[in-house]
Order: structure tokens, then C-alpha cells, then sequence
């Protein structure tokens, strides 16, 4: 009976500090909400340390001087939960009280109290980076060792041990307080928890608040709910089409614009539509409403009326000073009326893109647009430790839901990544974390779920660094740019056809006959652009009407050796040569397989490995003069672009043949036309030497000395011509110098010198819009050039001078040297060939310094000073 009544007593001691304990639970909670991390630990040192002492002071003396008390309790979950700092502040406190009180049990006091919180500081390290996962055992655990250990320490106490503890009140003691232990200790572990998810969700909204603020996308957060009232009503008055009864009452579509409250934009919408004040944006949206946004703002009404989830539509907005924008606006539509009091309305400025798509279009016509991107997705990044998180959007880009990735991690990114982009993306990371860079920027593939690779632009900015400059977390975005990238590989596949085709155009324009021309068409075919076969037919008269190939090339050139073509009506005159040949019109078989007319060749196709053809005529004055036949070995190989391109040449390859047919004519018009540019270029050159007496017969004489250096390099006639004509007016542009700088005799001054080394861009101006068939305007631009780039205007270098420009230089600075100039005499021919000497292979190119000597010293070259 004595036990059991120790029991109750101690159960009713317990029960009167259940107060106490829910006490500092509360207080603990109100600590950790409202003070600094710092501050917060040493109140909750106070508060567990004070709560002990209250429990000392409204306890039971069982003895003179010792007390029995909950203190353990307080003090070994303080420190669990509050760690060192806490654990010290408390148990000084209680420590110190304890002492205050005095009595025979003070020191074992003091002893129960320095083991409680002992206790709980290991159980703590045990679980330090999992305290929120403790659960009933390592609580019970812990009351049990510490309400144990203290009856242990109870035989220091000056008692008959066994009589008036273990039969006493230990067993008691214990259970009640170990209970009083996992009551307290579940309380302070639900505490934490609600600390840790109020500490997720406030890093939650800081991340996005950032990613809100820093994106480069234009965002604003609307109220629609009014617009969402207004349907509502609009479907109880029986309306069921909103399209047609807007257009029946366009001035409800006002009504509903209205409607449309703007609560916040971020810096970047600001930027975009040029806010000057918080005013400007609760401005009603129609009044930003360029050509075709209304037509949007009803795309959306309609959107929301059919329930859709979203909308994504391009539109012109003008801003606050006028300025027309194009924009890519992405709005996610609300379900409810709650939802539609807060929607994120994205806007991608795309003024830019179109204004550099409409400059593409000017400059290659095929290319009509290129896609900046859709819409966003987004990502956070701990860079310490990997963990990522992803929007939606993220995860829609590359086909999958979030849930289809998780667990998401940084993995998760290099596992879609291309491993080529993934190097290149890595190097670059590294160059914004050295602090290079001051964002990050990629273009990237990614593995889409269906197998296919799409591409991204991949931007982020590091958003916080640690005291030692090392990044801490990124945030950033995706934005799908397939099309965009895809349009620029066609561009690039249609630039190498134009550059095949021009290669041809080349080789045609060299060709001296009709069968070379035909011989040089199919070879360069084939060698630029990988065809397996092809070859030219040209159409006979006889009564079979056969097509005799005239020239093939290919590694499927065998295929013409067992086959037969007509160009009549009949079964070997129906496939798309014959069909070429007849109508005068391209013919294409993209899978010849599935061609019936294509039949009586089918079997010897295959046996060649040949699975798509192209037919063009060649025509030349209305008839058609032969086929042009193309061969692949890949199925609807043949896009549109190509076919065109392939119908364009074989009509500039019947040009060619028409232009061989009408040489004579052609050479004549060439010869006249020579005679007037040769005619022109002395007139200009006369009109400039009557300007400068001092350098009179200047330039006829370094065009001589240029054609002989040109000649003895080995040069054609053609460009010893152009060479000449280039040398007679290459200081043409010494018509902008004034007479009175030209012909001073003194030195001239810093600026005066200036405008004698302009004449040379001034020349290039003059001739800029003059047609020549040889490069004249480049001769007179880098005439005064030299090798290592210390010439004049541009400073060009060996590899980006032309040839004609090395001569004329050359030969300016022998003549130069040699006449007499208004502030010297001329110096002779040896001090000239001694500056090219001296300036050979850095100044002047080797080859020609050396034929310059050679002409002088070996072959008696002389200039005519007379």
C-alpha cells in the first residue's frame, strides 16, 4: 500500500507540472518564431532552465533537504531539442537553485541534473541531423536511462538506500517520469516540425519571389475573378457561343477588360512596358492593347469559356510612352473563382526576334523565322548539395511529368543532357562560378521522352554565395528553342545545296563545250552534294524516241547499263525522265518503290541501292535540250527547297549551253566591254594627274612596273589586266586632297598626313557602286597595306591582302622613291630596291619583292623618268 500511494502521490506530482511542461512548449514555440537563432537559443536556455526551477520550487520534500521534482524532465529534452547552448544555460540555472535550496540531497541534486542533461545531449548527437523522425523508443529510452541513473545516484543520499529508495519511491519515480519524458519530448518534436515546414515554405516563397524578380520574362499577377463572375453570369442568361456573341456586342469585350485588375508586375515588366509610377500599371490593360491584342484578350475570354488550361498567343502591346512591343504572352487559366484572383500572366519580349527575323527574310529568302521560345520552365539548384526542384513546365519540355522524374535531383538534368552539351555547359558554369561570367547561358539537346533530342536555352544567375565566394544555389530557366534551331539546320542544309550549285555554276562557266559542260554538271553533283548517281539524257528523234545518256557519275553509274529510256508515251517513256522531257516541267519520285510508273526500272533500281529520283529538263531557247537526272540512296531525300534549287540550276545549265551556242556574240560584248572600263579607268587617271604635277605619268608608271611584276609571277592575261587597269587609278581617291597638300613642298603636319592616307578609302567610296570583272575597288582600298599590319587604313595583315594590292604596293614604293617629290629630288633606282631589300617578307610579300629585284638586276628593267 505504501508503493502504490508513493505512486499516486507521484503520478499527482506529475499531473500538477503538465502545466508547467505545456507551458514551456508554448513559450518554446513563441521563442523560436520570434527571436534571432541566436537569441532564440539562449531564451530557450532561460525558459528550460526557469521551468526547472519552478519545478524544484512546487515539489514534494519526501526528506529533510531532498525533494523529488520533474527538473529531469525539462532538462533532458531541453537539450535534446536545444542542443549544448541550451542544455549549459539550463542546467546552471537549475544547478544553481538546486545549491540555493541546500539540504542533505543538494549535491546528488545537482548530480540527477548535470546526468539529465547529459543524456539528452548524446541522445541528440545520436539523432542531430534526424530529430524530427524520433519517435516513441529513443524518448522512452532516454527517460529510462535518466530517471535510472538518477536512482543510482540517490544511494549518495544519507538514507538506508534499499528501504527508503528502491522500496520507496524509485519505481515510482521512474515510471512516472520517464513518462513525463516522452510526453514532453513527442510535444517538442511536433514543435520542430512545425518550425522545419514553416521554414520551407518561407524558403519556398523567397525562391520564387527571386525567380519573380530576376527573370527576364516579363511577368504580372492579375485578378480576374471579375471577368470569371461575368461568364457566370453570361451562361445563366443562356449564352452557350462567347465568340459569337462578342462579335454580336464587341462592346462587352470593354466591359470584360475593365474587369482586369493588375496587382503586381515584376522589375522586367516594369522594364518592358516603361512603368514611371505604381499607377501606370493599374491603368486598364485594353489601354496596352496594340494590332491583334484585342483579337488575344478574346482568344483568352473564349479559352477560359471552353475550360481550357492555358493560353499562348503573340500580339502587339504598346507601352506607357507608345512604344509598340511584340510579345509572347502565356496566361494559365483558373478553374475557380478563388484561383482567378491570382493569375501569372508571362510575357517574352519578342520585338527583338522579329525585328531580326524580318532582316533574316531580307537576306535569305527561305528562312522566315526563328523561334525565340515558348514558355517557361524553371529550376532551383543547390549547388553544395545537388538537391534541384523543377516546375512543371521543366519536366513538359522533355515530354515527362514531375512525377514521372522524381526523385529529382542534378542527375536528373545530366542524365537528359547531351554529354557533348553537358561538357560545354559544365565549362561554362565554371567560368560564372570563378566570376567570369556574370550569368550562365547555354544552348543545350535534351533527350525528349519519345527518343527524339530537343534543345533549350538554359539561363540561371547564382542567387546566393557563401562568405567564402563558393556559389550556394542557382535558379534559373528553360525555354524550348527546337523550331528556332531546327529552322537554322535547314538553313544551313539549303545553304550547302546553294554552295554545290554554285560550285557547278562555277565549273559550267569554265566549260568550252556542250559535252564538258554536261561532264563537269554531273561530277561536281556528286562530288558536293553525295548523290549516288547522276547523269544527263539527251532526247532523240528516231522512231523510238531513246534518251542517250551523254554523262553520268556516281558509284551507281552502273545502273545505266542495263536500262532503257524513251521519252515517248509508252511504258519505258512514262517515268520521270521521259515525263521531264515531254512536259518541260521537274519531275521527283520520292520513293520510287511506291512509283508505278517507275516500274519497268524497279528491280535494277534496287539492285543499285537507289530509292529517290529528281528529272529537270534543260532548256535553252524553248526546247528542251536534255534531262538532268538525280539518284539517292535515302527515301524522300528531296525536300521542296532542294527541288527548286536543282530545277533553278538545270535551267542555268541550258543557259550555259545557250550562252556556248552564242560565244562569238558573247566575246564580243566582253571585248567592248574591256575597252570601255580600260577607257574609263585612263580617263579617271589623266583627270588625277592633271590635279598633281609632281606625280605626273605617277601611276602609269607603277601600273607598267605592276604588269611586269604580275607577269613575271606567272599570271593570265585576265588578271594582268585587271592588275593594270587596278595600278592606273589606285590613288584615285587623291582627288578629295587638296591641291595645296598635294604639292607642298615643306612637311606636312599630323593632320595634313591624315588626309593624304584617307585617298585610299576615299577611292574605294568613289568606285564602290562601279562594276569591274576584276577586283579594282580592293586594289585602290589596300594598295598601302603591308604584311604585318602596319599599312594603312584598315591594317590588314598577310592572308587578308589580296594579290593585286601586294603588287601595286611593291611597285607605288618603287616609283615613289625614284621621282621627284616637292619636298626632294628622286633617289634612284637603288635606294628604292634597297627599302624592298630591307622590307622583304615583312613589309612586302617574298615572291613579289623578289620579282621586283629580278626585273631590275637580272632582266634590265628600267623606269622612264623623262
Amino acid at each position: 500500500m505504501a508503493l502504490n500511494g508513493m505512486a499516486n502521490t507521484y503520478f499527482m506530482e506529475f499531473a500538477h507540472n503538465t502545466g508547467l511542461i505545456v507551458a514551456v512548449v508554448f513559450l518554446d514555440r513563441v521563442i523560436a518564431n520570434r527571436s534571432l537563432s541566436s537569441r532564440a537559443t539562449i531564451a530557450s536556455g532561460l525558459l528550460f532552465g526557469g521551468a526547472a526551477v519552478l519545478s524544484m520550487a512546487a515539489t514534494m520534500a519526501v526528506w529533510e533537504g531532498i525533494i523529488f521534482d520533474a527538473r529531469t524532465v525539462i532538462l533532458s529534452v531541453g537539450a535534446l531539442f536545444g542542443g549544448p547552448v541550451v542544455a549549459a544555460i539550463s542546467a546552471t540555472i537549475a544547478a544553481a537553485y538546486r545549491f540555493h535550496l541546500g539540504g542533505a540531497g543538494a549535491t546528488v541534486g545537482v548530480l540527477v541534473i548535470a546526468t539529465a542533461s547529459a543524456a539528452g545531449l548524446l541522445l541528440r548527437h545520436r539523432y542531430v541531423r534526424d530529430l524530427l523522425a524520433l519517435d516513441v523508443l529513443p524518448l522512452l529510452a532516454l527517460g529510462l536511462a535518466v530517471h535510472t541513473a538518477a536512482v543510482l545516484w540517490f544511494a549518495l543520499l544519507p538514507l538506508d538506500y534499499v528501504e527508503d529508495v528502491l522500496k520507496g519511491p524509485a519505481l515510482a519515480y521512474v515510471g512516472t517520469l520517464t513518462l513525463g519524458t516522452v510526453l514532453m519530448g513527442l510535444m517538442l518534436r511536433e514543435i520542430e516540425r512545425t518550425k522545419h515546414f514553416d521554414s520551407i515554405l518561407r524558403d519556398s516563397h523567397e525562391r520564387l519571389q527571386n525567380l519573380f524578380d530576376t527573370t527576364a520574362t516579363a511577368l504580372l499577377e492579375e485578378d480576374i475573378s471579375g471577368v470569371y463572375r461575368a461568364m457566370r453570369r453570361l451562361r445563366e442568361s443562356g449564352v452557350e457561343d462567347l465568340r459569337a456573341h462578342l462579335a454580336q456586342y464587341p462592346a462587352l469585350v470593354d466591359d470584360l477588360a475593365a474587369e482586369v485588375k493588375v496587382l503586381r508586375c515584376n522589375p522586367a515588366a516594369v522594364r518592358l512596358f516603361r512603368f514611371q509610377s505604381d499607377d501606370d500599371r493599374k491603368t486598364r490593360i485594353d489601354a496596352f492593347f496594340g494590332p491583334g491584342a484585342r483579337e488575344a484578350f478574346i482568344n483568352e475570354l473564349c479559352a477560359i469559356w471552353d475550360g481550357a488550361s492555358r493560353t499562348e498567343q503573340e500580339a502587339m502591346f504598346r507601352a506607357e510612352d507608345g512604344t509598340e512591343l511584340a510579345a509572347f504572352v502565356v496566361v494559365p487559366l483558373p478553374r475557380t473563382e478563388e484561383q482567378a484572383r491570382h493569375v501569372a500572366v508571362s510575357i517574352l519580349d519578342v520585338t527583338a526576334l522579329r525585328s531580326t527575323e524580318r532582316q533574316v527574310l531580307q537576306e535569305r529568302e527561305r528562312l522566315r523565322e526563328v523561334v525565340w521560345g515558348t514558355d517557361v520552365g524553371t529550376w532551383e539548384w543547390n549547388v553544395q548539395t545537388g538537391q534541384t526542384v523543377f516546375n512543371d513546365r521543366w519536366a513538359e519540355i522533355v515530354g515527362y511529368t514531375l512525377a514521372e522524374l522524381e526523385p529529382v535531383s542534378i542527375d536528373t538534368w545530366e542524365r537528359l543532357a547531351h554529354p557533348d552539351d553537358l561538357t560545354v555547359s559544365g565549362a561554362i558554369l565554371e567560368e560564372v562560378f570563378a566570376g567570369k561570367r556574370d550569368f550562365y547561358e547555354c544552348e543545350a539537346r535534351m533527350r525528349h521522352k519519345d527518343g527524339r533530342w530537343i534543345w533549350v536555352l538554359d539561363r540561371g544567375k547564382v542567387v546566393e554565395w557563401a562568405p567564402d565566394g563558393s556559389p550556394l544555389r542557382m535558379s534559373g530557366t528553360h525555354m524550348d528553342i527546337t523550331d528556332r534551331k531546327q529552322a537554322e539546320l535547314r538553313a544551313d542544309h539549303l545553304a550547302s545545296v546553294r554552295e554545290a550549285l554554285l560550285r557547278c555554276h562555277a565549273d559550267i562557266l569554265a566549260a568550252r563545250s556542250e559535252a564538258e559542260v554536261f561532264e563537269r554538271t554531273v561530277a561536281t553533283l556528286v562530288e558536293a552534294r553525295g548523290y549516288a548517281l547522276a547523269w544527263i539524257g539527251v532526247p532523240e528523234d528516231g522512231p523510238d524516241k531513246l534518251v542517250r545518256p551523254v554523262a553520268r557519275a556516281g558509284t551507281q553509274s552502273s545502273y545505266l547499263d542495263g536500262i532503257v529510256v524513251h521519252w515517248s508515251d509508252d511504258d519505258l517513256g512514262r517515268g520521270p525522265t521521259g515525263r521531264a522531257i515531254r512536259s518541260g516541267e521537274i519531275e521527283v519520285a520520292h520513293e520510287l518503290q511506291r512509283d508505278e510508273s517507275f516500274e519497268p526500272w524497279l528491280e535494277h533500281a534496287e539492285n543499285h541501292s537507289l530509292f529517290s529520283s529528281v528529272a529537270a529538263p534543260i532548256m535553252a531557247d524553248g526546247q528542251v535540250l536534255a534531262a538532268l537526272n538525280l539518284y539517292s540512296s535515302i527515301p524522300a531525300v528531296f525536300d521542296a527547297e532542294e527541288i527548286g534549287l536543282i530545277q533553278e540550276f538545270a535551267q542555268n545549265v541550258g543557259l550555259a549551253v545557250r550562252a556556248l551556242r552564242l560565244q562569238a556574240e558573247r566575246a564580243r560584248l566582253h571585248s567592248e566591254l574591256e575597252n570601255a572600263a580600260l577607257g574609263a579607268v585612263t580617263a579617271i587617271a589623266a583627270t588625277i594627274e592633271k590635279r598633281d604635277p609632281y606625280t605626273a605619268g605617277h601611276q602609269a608608271s607603277v601600273a607598267a612596273l605592276s604588269e611586269a611584276i604580275g607577269r613575271k609571277l606567272g599570271w593570265d592575261a585576265f588578271k594582268l589586266q585587271g592588275l593594270r587597269l587596278g595600278a592606273m587609278i589606285h590613288d584615285i581617291g587623291k582627288v578629295a586632297v587638296p591641291s595645296e597638300i598635294l604639292n607642298r613642298p615643306g612637311k606636312l603636319s599630323d593632320a595634313e598626313l591624315a588626309i593624304i592616307k584617307s585617298h585610299t578609302q576615299v577611292g574605294y567610296e568613289i568606285l564602290e557602286r562601279t562594276t569591274f570583272p576584276w577586283p579594282i575597288k580592293e586594289m585602290v582600298l589596300q594598295h598601302h597595306e603591308r604584311l604585318d599590319g602596319s599599312g594603312y587604313p584598315q591594317g590588314l595583315r598577310e592572308g587578308r591582302i589580296i594579290d593585286e594590292a601586294k603588287v601595286i604596293g611593291v611597285a607605288d614604293v618603287v616609283d615613289a622613291i625614284t621621282s621627284h617629290r616637292p619636298y626632294r629630288p628622286g633617289l634612284g633606282v637603288e635606294s628604292a630596291l634597297s627599302e624592298i631589300e630591307r622590307g622583304r617578307g615583312t613589309l612586302y610579300d617574298p615572291a613579289i619583292a623578289d620579282a621586283c629585284l629580278t626585273l631590275f638586276r637580272d632582266d634590265g628593267y628600267s623606269l622612264d623618268k623623262a
